[in-house]
């Protein structure tokens, strides 16, 4: 199956290596597989700019405690390894470079537990309500 674009995924990190643009900037490319076996790479690229944001990613999403990345020896040679088996969610988003369109990854996150009951009964539960779904439906509670 392939991943479309606009829609939130569960996926895990089956990947992970140093790369550099052509002008020099350094990332670090991700690769995640998704439960239906889909993968997706995301490039993150480290800048001035964006060193908030990786830090961000690295410590809330994918579990790297902050002083690590402090110490060059564990980001060489043992983060990409660290972060293998991580899970996340991610965003998918459209890109068109060049008269070419991809689906990229447009955000990660920590991995989070959805309410299999749903939305309805979280926002109830928000309002001071139960949020729980009365039990399970019998034959009684149909009305025809």
């Amino acid at each position: 199956m392939s991943l479309r674009a606009d829609v939130d995924y569960t996926g895990t990190v089956v990947g992970a290596e140093w790369i550099q643009s052509q002008k020099g900037t350094p990332g670090l490319s991700i690769h995640l597989e998704t439960e239906d076996g889909s993968q997706i790479t995301h490039a993150m690229w480290i800048t001035e700019k964006t060193k908030s944001y990786f830090e961000r990613d690295m410590t809330e999403a994918l579990g790297v405690p902050v002083e690590r990345l402090q110490d060059g020896a564990f980001l060489q040679h043992e983060l990409p390894t660290f972060l293998v088996g991580r899970e996340v969610n991610f965003r998918t988003k459209s890109e068109t470079y060049n008269g070419t369109t991809k689906i990229k990854v447009a955000w990660i996150g920590a991995k989070r537990d959805v309410d299999p009951r749903g939305a309805a009964y979280s926002v109830a539960q928000m309002f001071g309500g139960s949020g729980d779904a009365g039990g399970p439906i019998t034959d009684d509670d149909i009305p025809f």
